[in-house]
């Protein structure tokens, strides 16, 4: 294998990765009563997604919500900085079936 074909392999497949991650789209489900308001996920969350609500719990406590869906990439940073472990991200969106067999293809082609 030559370093052209090496180089461009880790470009190809890099180039998928970036599709792969703007495709994908997350959907934060937060538990509003176990929630203290803390804001670490408000502030971790670097789509900007989150934010704290104007309501608060049974308990007294204003809690997280997710206002801009549109903005959520699903890397779930809230979920895993949250301290009372009220939140959870699930994924939706996927890379398209042609490029992923392209993909799987060219890898096994140059490995």
């Amino acid at each position: 294998m030559n370093m052209h074909n090496t180089l461009f392999r880790d470009v190809h497949s890099a180039a998928l990765r970036t599709v792969h991650a703007m495709l994908q789209k997350g959907q934060v489900t937060i538990d509003a009563e176990r929630c203290k308001g803390c804001g670490l996920c408000v502030h971790t969350c670097p789509a900007q997604s989150l934010t704290l609500s104007q309501m608060v719990n049974s308990r007294g406590y204003v809690h997280s919500e997710q206002r801009f869906a549109n903005r959520c990439i699903g890397c779930a940073s809230c979920a895993l900085i949250c301290p009372d472990a009220c939140i959870t991200v699930s994924r939706r969106g996927h890379i398209p079936h042609h490029a992923m067999q392209h993909d799987s293809l060219w890898n096994n082609k140059l490995a």
